[in-house]
């Protein structure tokens, strides 16, 4: 079952939907360079869960499987974080989808492979504070030890400045 447009691009690979996919991407990432250049803020990387390797999320699938982590509820995955306070995320939906925070998992392993990572920090809205305290205690249960190493940088929301005729003072 399809939930979204990364997962029937992702999920079907259909050659025209990822070529539109990729375009409004890419044409996201240009507003959001933009929008961090006039502020002279500057990334190394702009990348986000949707580019998360197949690989990557069957290897998180079976780390969580193996240490335990997973508890079916439902005929849906999820991890019990009750006792820090954090929960019962959703990893899987009954139909075998993915979720964000799946793909999250298999996202942070894919970049610390890649990139050997002194700190990732995750510059994202305070909306998602409990995702990423969720996914943050997830990593550490998994038993990665640069787990402690992923911090969260939150900010409000972003909202255009009014015009003078709003405020003309």
């Amino acid at each position: 079952m399809v939930h979204s447009i990364d997962d029937m691009v992702l999920m079907t690979g259909d050659k025209d939907a990822v070529a539109v996919w990729e375009r409004f991407r890419n044409f996201s990432i240009d507003r959001y360079v933009d929008t961090y250049k006039r502020l002279n803020i500057t990334y190394d990387v702009y990348s986000g869960e949707s580019q998360v390797r197949p690989e990557s999320i069957a290897h998180a699938s079976t780390v969580l499987e193996e240490r335990g982590l997973l508890v079916q509820d439902k005929g849906a995955t999820l991890i019990n974080l009750e006792k820090f306070k954090l929960a019962k995320p959703l990893i899987k939906k009954r139909d075998g989808t993915s979720l964000y925070l799946t793909r999250d998992i298999g996202a942070a392993k894919q970049r610390y492979d890649e990139y050997k990572f002194d700190k990732m920090v995750y510059v994202v809205a305070s909306q998602q504070d409990l995702h990423l305290k969720q996914l943050f205690k997830i990593l550490e249960l998994m038993g990665y030890e640069w787990a402690s190493r992923c911090q969260h940088v939150n900010f409000g929301m972003v909202s255009n400045p009014p015009s003078p005729q709003q405020f003309p003072y």
